[in-house]
C-alpha cells in the first residue's frame, strides 16, 4: 500500500520486510540492507541504546531530530525515511539489569517489568505480546482487535 506525499510522489508504507546484509557502521548506528514484501529494496538504520548508558534518551532525541528533518525533504540524495519503530516506554526491555542478567531472565521466560504509568490496556496489550509460549500468544491479526490499538 502506498501514500501520496504533498509532492504527489509516492511513499511507501512497508508493513512486510526482512533485514539483510550489513551495509556500513559509523558511530551512531549500523546500516543494513532490507527488502519488502513486494520486492522494493531500502536501508534500514538500527542504533543500539544498550551501549549508551546514561545518553540513551540525547540519542533518542538527536534521532527524532533527524528522522523529522529528513522526512521532510524529497531528494534523490537524501534518505526517504519509510517509518521508525519506537517503544512505548522509550526504555530498552532489562535496562535495569547487566547483560548475562537479561540472558537469564529471558532464557526463564520472565517478561520484562511493564511501567505502572500506562493504561490497563496498554500493560495488557505488552503482556500478550510478551507471552513466551506461541500458543498462548495472539497473533497480529488479533492484536489489531486489541482495545489498545482500537482506541
Amino acid at each position: 500500500m502506498s501514500n501520496i506525499s504533498p509532492n504527489d510522489r509516492f511513499q511507501r508504507n512497508i508493513t512486510v520486510w526482512e533485514k539483510g546484509e550489513l551495509l556500513g557502521c559509523g558511530s551512531f548506528g549500523s546500516v543494513y540492507e532490507g527488502i519488502s514484501g513486494d520486492g522494493f529494496f531500502f536501508a534500514i538504520k538500527e542504533v543500539s541504546l544498550l551501549d549508551q548508558e546514561s545518553r540513551g534518551s540525547e540519542s533518542i532525541s538527536q534521532l527524532e531530530q533527524e528522522i523529522g528533518l529528513l522526512s521532510g525533504f524529497e531528494h534523490e540524495n537524501i534518505v526517504q525515511y519509510y517509518g521508525t519503530e519506537k517503544m512505548l516506554t522509550r526504555q530498552i526491555p532489562y535496562s535495569h539489569l547487566e547483560c548475562m542478567q537479561a540472558l537469564y531472565r529471558i532464557g526463564k521466560g520472565e517478561p520484562p517489568p511493564v511501567p505502572d504509568f500506562l493504561s490497563n490496556n496498554a500493560r495488557d496489550f505488552i503482556l500478550q505480546c510478551l507471552q513466551v509460549n506461541p500458543n498462548n500468544r495472539p497473533t497480529a491479526a488479533q492484536l489489531l482487535h486489541h482495545s489498545f490499538v482500537r482506541s
